[in-house]
């Protein structure tokens, strides 16, 4: 890439956690160590056992900065001093999830916070986004925060989770990056009034989204569609990652890989986008349909995300080919999350009829869901139908952003990607959420279904009602034997019906009821998403002590729905009723 491209940030440090002295990396750039710097703090409370400094059991990964690591059992804090408060940053965590002297990857559980106003990440295990078995495998994870002018202050702080007491969690970080950003490069800049961000989130296509300063952004994908991966040192000077698209998100392998000819350069010319906006080698590889494929299909890219949020993403395109002259030429649809984006995109018409000027479109669209989990986020390039008069029936797209716009809550904190179950039918996600007329109709359905299951369990409790009333007339002693009273805290039903949870359990099943695995709200209390035993999930009702159901009509409802089996009714696992508890444990 050329120098004329780079964008020479205000505020660039990349720091080795851990590290005693500063250590070039493969790539050149400068990473200092985190001991006695001057250039930030480390702020520990001084009750606490403070962090220290660890090298990882496995050398699989012994690429710099990853040799170290700072692990603590209590918080800790990094502090910057930035004077820039006229543009944003990018603060990158990098994670190498391995064993640590004693410490195992599947024990790191923690929360990070900046400022003490914005949660990044909540019981994190960076262990759990590892694609596969890969000992030497990192984690990054890239957000884009603005400085307020009053603070000119960053404030990283992880947080160990103290739910689990027996095996204490820990919190660890390898590597921190925080390089300045230009203003507008994904914020909206309100004096451009040729730029716009179109929403996919209502049925009016004029609809536009802006994306303010109070807002932060998780950047969860970053992809070259294309030949190959771009590293940061080629990047515009922002150090970015661009993945190849590859078979992790293509849901098709046999897209063609196409190229600008040796020796091209892109054309800023008209001024379209900032030069640093993508590495000229995005805008100058792409994916198309191929010369040769007769079976009309879509091209297809399928990434994970996190429920409830709204999402941005940015498509980045550059028409290189020596065939396409004109305006017209190439006309394709474009479709997000099943939502048709552009009915007719015409990159040459985009650029004004000019060929090699990259150019980038972008849209949000919020991912609805009743239940917190991970959904699959699509993105579809269609060719246009062969009654459309257009010349070459094909498609190209040359990148993909995808950020996570923080919620009014100013969190950006998701699920672990293997606490979740995906939905990757469009046609599943489609019933349970985007426009308003799809949400009644997935309610109303939702509504008959459970009636129906409400009269059938009446049914069925009648007929065991009645045969377990037979059975008692004919034996008292079971009766007597069955309600027989245990030592408090423990069950006061028979242990043959069903298990019996502590409230230890439950609270570690749930994360001492933390709030983001409510997965139900209504009128008895809240439904929490848990995990018990070996990481099995399942469904905790856990009714309000104003609830109006009785400890009586508690234990009835245990009795009968343990002895309810059927396809469409959810199994009752087990209960606790520990002190002023009344928790039902359903199968998810």
């Amino acid at each position: 890439v050329a120098n004329s491209n780079y964008y020479n940030p205000d505020y660039n440090l990349a720091i080795s956690c851990g590290s005693t002295e500063s250590t070039p990396a493969l790539d050149k750039r400068i990473w200092l160590g985190d001991i006695n710097s001057n250039l930030f703090s480390i702020i520990e409370p001084k009750t606490t056992d403070s962090s220290f400094v660890a090298h990882p059991n496995s050398y699989a990964n012994t690429k710099f900065p990853f040799t170290t690591a700072r692990i603590s059992l209590s918080n800790f804090t990094y502090s910057f001093s930035i004077n820039i408060t006229n543009s944003p940053v990018f603060l990158r965590l990098h994670f190498y999830p391995t064993s640590y002297q004693n410490f195992q990857p599947s024990n790191a559980n923690f929360s990070v916070e900046v400022n003490n106003n914005l949660t990044l990440l909540k019981n994190f295990n960076p262990s759990r986004w590892l694609y596969d078995d890969d000992d030497g495998e990192t984690i990054t994870k890239e957000y884009c925060i603005q400085i307020k002018p009053n603070e000119n202050l960053l404030n990283i702080t992880f947080i160990p989770n103290t739910i689990n007491q027996l095996n204490p969690y820990y919190a660890f970080i390898n590597a921190i990056e925080v390089v300045s950003v230009p203003s507008f490069l994904y914020y909206t800049d309100p004096n451009d009034l040729d730029y716009h961000i179109k929403s996919l989130d209502y049925d009016n296509d004029n609809t536009e989204y802006n994306i303010l300063k109070d807002k932060a952004l998780e950047m969860v994908y970053r992809v070259n569609v294309g030949l190959k991966p771009v590293p940061p040192n080629e990047d515009t000077g922002m150090f970015r990652n661009w993945e190849i698209d590859s078979t992790r998100y293509l849901e098709k392998e046999y897209l063609e890989s196409v190229s600008s000819e040796f020796g091209k350069h892109l054309n800023y010319l008209n001024n379209t986008i900032p030069n640093y906006t993508a590495p000229e080698l995005v805008y100058l590889t792409a994916r198309s349909y191929g010369k040769h494929v007769k079976e009309d299909y879509n091209m297809t890219w399928n990434f994970e995300v996190d429920s409830s949020f709204t999402y941005m993403v940015r498509l980045h395109f550059c028409e290189f080919q020596e065939k396409i002259k004109e305006i017209g030429d190439k006309i394709f649809q474009i479709f997000i999350d099943d939502t048709l984006a552009e009915i007719e995109a015409d990159v040459l018409e985009w650029t004004h009829g000019v060929r090699l000027v990259p150019v980038h479109k972008d849209y949000v669209v919020t991912m609805d869901s009743p239940r917190i989990e991970r959904l699959n986020l699509s993105i579809k390039l269609q060719r246009e139908p062969k009654t459309i008069m257009t010349k070459y029936l094909d498609a190209t797209l040359n990148g993909i952003e995808i950020f996570k716009i923080s919620d009014k809550y100013n969190n950006l904190a998701g699920l672990n990607p293997a606490e979740h179950i995906i939905i990757s039918s469009p046609n599943q996600q489609a019933l349970a959420r985007h426009h308003s007329k799809s949400k009644r109709s997935t309610i109303v359905m939702v509504v008959v279904v459970g009636v129906s299951c409400l009269l059938l369990a009446f049914v069925v409790g009648m007929i065991v009602f009645v045969r377990r009333r037979r059975i008692f007339e004919f034996h008292p002693e079971m009766e007597e034997r069955s309600w027989k009273t245990k030592k408090e805290g423990s069950s006061s039903l028979p242990s043959h019906l069903c298990r019996y949870f502590t409230i230890a359990e439950i609270r570690a099943a749930t994360n001492n009821f933390d709030d983001i695995f409510i997965i139900g709200v209504g009128g008895f209390g809240n439904v929490y998403k848990g995990y018990i035993d070996d990481g099995t999930p399942v469904a905790i009702k856990r009714l309000k002590s104003g609830s109006q159901q009785g400890v009586n009509e508690f234990m009835n409802e245990i009795e009968l729905l343990s002895q309810l089996r059927h396809i469409h009714l959810v199994s009752l696992i087990g209960y606790c009723n520990e002190g002023a508890e009344m928790i039902l444990v359903y199968d998810f």
